[in-house]
């Protein structure tokens, strides 16, 4: 799952009667195949989400954790952006308000898979666009505007933490706010279908794994928990990717999660996936 908003004919533009053609139009192509420099810093805040009930606040905070909050079931998960537009998010825990009025047992969800939202599993990309910010899907088109002017929500059983208002930290600017540095020669970029399928820890006899499906899911193992969660492929070989809780048995894993939680960028040395971070450095490398 992607986003991304030339040199000028100063001939053609400014002066009349130049020599020569006029130069061709410029192809069009999709979000995911331009690059666009965005500030994924500008995202962090409290937003309304247009489109979703009356009171849904969404909180992206500077440590890459998420809060979707709804009159009767609150969501969290984490997000990653990037500078050339790419975002990906997931939901993996929630906590529900059945003591509210207007709120039933019917509105929990019963399943992993409700937990996620359809319209977030749909996001891969964003903008600018004033005091608003748009979550963009594969061909560009709007999922939904986020809005300036939500307000802090109030729960009993959260600390105001975990519902306030984020700030920018020193913190947030390092986690969000360097580029990634190019691919290293040699290394040909990862793209969304050249990704697919299941992926190993190269030279290690162990289950971890990470299987990378199509519409933006990731499942997998550290060799003894299992692990999911969401990702997206964009120019260059980026790569972003966020994992979920999952359970503690302990044994001689491979925290596959944990190294896609920092991926920044991937690229493929013959048949082996190497994934790396934002200052380039080599986090793991798998076979299929």
């Amino acid at each position: 799952m992607r986003v991304r908003l030339a040199g000028a004919a100063l001939c053609g533009v400014l002066l009349a009667g130049c020599a020569g053609p006029a130069p061709a139009e410029a192809p069009v192509t999709s979000p995911s195949e331009t690059a666009v420099r965005t500030d994924p810093i500008a995202l962090i805040g409290l937003w309304k989400v247009d489109g979703q009930p009356a009171g849904t606040v969404l909180r992206v905070s500077g440590d890459g954790k998420l809060g979707l909050f709804q009159p009767c079931v609150d969501r969290f998960g984490s997000w990653r952006a990037n500078d050339t537009g790419q975002f990906v998010g997931s939901i993996s825990t929630f906590s529900t308000e059945h003591g509210k009025s207007g709120c039933a047992a019917a509105d929990k969800p019963t399943s992993a898979a409700e937990v996620q939202l359809e319209w977030l599993s749909r996001i891969t990309g964003y903008r600018t666009e004033g005091a608003s910010r748009l979550l963009l899907d594969d061909s560009g088109a709007v999922v939904t505007r986020l809005l300036a002017g939500a307000v802090p929500v109030a729960r009993s059983n959260m600390d105001s933490s975990m519902t306030g208002r984020p700030t920018v930290t020193d913190e947030s600017r390092q986690l969000f706010g360097a580029a990634a540095v190019p691919l290293p020669a040699g290394l040909d970029p990862v793209t969304t279908s050249n990704l697919l399928g299941t992926w190993r820890p190269a030279g290690r006899t162990t289950e971890a794994h990470a299987e990378f499906r199509a519409g933006g899911r990731w499942e997998g193992s550290d060799g003894c928990n299992g692990q999911s969660g969401g990702w997206v492929a964009g120019p260059g070989g980026a790569l972003l990717a966020v994992d979920g809780v999952q359970t503690l048995v302990g044994c001689d894993s491979v925290p596959v999660g944990m190294f896609l939680r920092q991926t920044r960028r991937a690229g493929l040395d013959g048949g082996t996936l190497v994934l790396l971070d934002a200052a380039g450095k080599e986090l793991l490398r798998l076979t299929r």
